[in-house]
């Protein structure tokens, strides 16, 4: 029905001139009164040849269309297949078509390039980075004096360069990627291990449940995760707060925390790029970018994350850890 409109849309032009003209015929041969039967007939030959014409014309339009409707969905790989053109104008319009298309090849080739140059740079300055950290950390653990507040802001930039190196590694293939069965509980009390510092500066009590759970994941990926929740729940729990960690299901743990909570407008939206809501414009450091990538990281892994807030009363975040799709990208 689709083919049949555009096949007469295009061809309207031709079907009045055809109609005028046979009113045309008719009345010159009214007016010299010619035989009715002859006109008629004229007229019927005409109409019937005109017909064929047009089915064999429809016939070839609406292959033509089946074609390009078929090319849409991998009209982005190639335009090689693009069906022969038809007319002077079509073939224009595949030209330009194949002008454009060899443009975004260059000009993808090119940011491709450039992009990989960047991502090289970048991890390569994650990785050195990582010296001069390293070894300001063993100056401070050789200090007399209390070096906690130097610790924890030391503790901030490994975190920093942590997600610098996640956030590159996100849109690479999944040669990163180590999945295999294991239990929970050790990865999540590594992550707990990782911000003992913050817990002890802050006074928050920790209250955790064993989380007795086998899932199918990537450890170091899923410890990612965790390490970033927790670092919001003690950025945002005042001192002597609590943060819980337990089982919430046969495939769930959940973080909860009595800090100062998310405002319900801003709930749907905390896992976009660059969000930071009313929490990021109380603290003008914060990014937005910690909670996207745990949403990011953990859809890689084929887990699912949740959250649930009341502002003054606390935040939980929920991980799933039921096997899902894994979001391999080529």
């Amino acid at each position: 029905m689709r083919a049949l409109k555009g096949y007469l849309k295009m061809k309207a032009p031709t079907i009045v001139l055809l109609v005028l003209c046979a009113l045309c015929v008719i009345t010159i041969n009214w007016l010299y009164d010619y035989p009715l039967d002859a006109i008629y007939y004229s007229i019927l030959i005409c109409a019937i040849l005109v017909l064929v014409v047009g089915i064999v014309g429809f016939v070839k339009f609406k292959t033509f269309t089946d074609t390009l409707e078929n090319l849409k969905t991998k009209i982005s790989v190639s335009v090689d297949e693009l069906p022969e053109p038809a007319g002077l104008i079509t073939n224009d319009y595949t030209e330009l078509l194949k002008i454009l298309w060899q443009a975004k090849q260059e000009s993808d080739f090119e940011y491709s390039s450039h992009y990989k140059d960047l991502v090289d740079y970048y991890t390569i300055w994650a990785h050195q980075i990582k010296t001069p950290i390293q070894a300001m950390r063993l100056i401070l653990q050789t200090s007399d004096e209390d070096t906690t507040p130097l610790e924890l802001e030391l503790m901030r930039i490994e975190q920093y360069v942590d997600m610098v190196l996640t956030y590159l590694k996100l849109d690479s293939n999944s040669s990163d990627l180590h999945v295999r069965t294991m239990e929970i509980g050790p990865i999540i009390k590594a992550a707990v291990r990782k911000n003992a510092k913050p817990f002890i500066a802050k006074k928050i009590s920790l209250q955790y449940d064993e989380c007795n759970i086998s899932a199918l994941t990537d450890d170091k990926w899923l410890q990612f995760a965790i390490e970033q929740i927790l670092s919001n729940s003690l950025k945002y729990t005042s001192e002597g707060g609590t943060v819980s960690i337990y089982k919430s299901s046969d495939t769930a743990i959940s973080i909860k925390d009595t800090g100062m909570g998310i405002a319900k407008e801003d709930l749907p939206r905390v896992f976009e790029r660059g969000f930071t809501g009313y929490n990021g414009r109380e603290d003008k450091k914060a990014t937005g970018i910690g909670l996207f990538l745990c949403h990011e990281v953990l859809k890689k892994i084929g887990h699912t994350i949740s959250i649930e807030s009341e502002v003054g009363v606390g935040t939980t975040v929920t991980i799933d850890l039921a096997k899902a799709e894994l979001d391999v990208r080529d």
